[in-house]
């Protein structure tokens, strides 16, 4: 077998949520580590409602771009992107609200939102271009990554310092926890 001289691609589907975190009232001083640290052990569920459901959606999303990052810092033969495949209407309320109150939501929503199909095409773009920005952040099949000129990514989503520091101890917790699975 011939090996491959193009990069392997990772594609995390991210959010833009990504960019609230830094702007959250009460929390704005504290790093991402602290915020995340928080969420984890005794007071975690003071924190939580303290951080909010949306902002820790929101954490959820950079956690994962500093992720998606440092895989592809780390390593020359992967192509790590983030792509938001922007504001979809999603089956979420279905099950939650009758079903009149759920087509009465839906339609207008399209309105404002994309279809399921249109939020596919910048994933498939960033799994399928020829060429993507390393460590870019992909929007409606634009890459928006901090070596592209245009960011939209929050300072946050930019500062490497932050994402290793987490990406490390993300990576400490998996590596406990599967090794307590060996033993």
């Amino acid at each position: 077998l011939e090996k491959s001289t193009l990069p392997a691609r990772v594609v995390n589907v991210c959010s833009s949520a990504h960019a609230i975190i830094p702007y959250v009232p009460n929390v704005e001083k504290l790093s991402p580590m602290a915020l995340v640290k928080s969420l984890h052990g005794p007071g975690a569920a003071q924190a939580f409602r303290k951080i909010g459901h949306t902002q820790v959606y929101g954490l959820s999303k950079l956690c994962g771009m500093y992720a998606t990052n440092c895989i592809s810092d780390g390593n020359r033969w992967v192509n790590a992107t983030s792509v938001h495949p922007g504001m979809s209407i999603t089956s979420i309320l279905d099950g939650v609200l009758p079903s009149w109150a759920t087509t009465l939501v839906y339609y207008p929503s399209l309105l404002l939102f994309k279809t399921n199909a249109e939020a596919a095409r910048p994933v498939l773009y960033a799994c399928l271009a020829k060429s993507v920005v390393r460590r870019g952040y992909i929007v409606d099949c634009r890459d928006y990554g901090d070596r592209s000129g245009m960011v939209q990514v929050s300072p946050w989503g930019l500062d490497a310092r932050h994402g290793w520091e987490v990406y490390r101890w993300m990576l400490e917790r998996i590596s406990a926890v599967l090794s307590k699975k060996q033993e």
